[in-house]
């Protein structure tokens, strides 16, 4: 699961772990660099409160989120990769990052699109 703080972001990251929660598995949240400390203590706590275990990892420096939700999906073995969308015209907007994911990801790649109204 890619993290980057976003509003967008964290509903993913609940898309996620409902997903994980019905096939009895853990997540592994990927940090953006720009998320505090307190960010990663609410993945964490977010998802014991749904019964779902949560590794959180940061890239190290120098490096990029999307290379590490990569190297993280193909170290775990991981059955899905959910990244966010932004959306605030009602159009999935893809960053480069996202798009550089799709096109490299170890497995299937989710990208989730919020069901609000922006």
């Amino acid at each position: 699961m890619w993290l980057d703080g976003s509003r967008w972001s964290w509903e993913a990251f609940g898309y996620a772990l409902e997903l994980a929660r019905g096939r009895g598995v853990g997540v592994v949240a990927v940090c953006d660099p720009s998320v505090p400390p307190e960010g990663h203590r609410r993945a964490v706590a977010e998802g014991a409160a749904r019964g779902v275990a949560v590794e959180v990892r940061v890239p190290p420096e120098g490096s990029r989120t999307e290379w590490e939700v990569w190297r993280a999906g193909g170290e775990e073995g991981a059955e899905v990769v959910v990244a966010p969308g932004r959306t605030a015209t009602r159009k999935l907007i893809l960053s480069t990052g996202v798009v550089w994911l799709i096109t490299n990801a170890p497995g299937p790649v989710v990208v989730y699109r919020s069901p609000r109204e922006p």
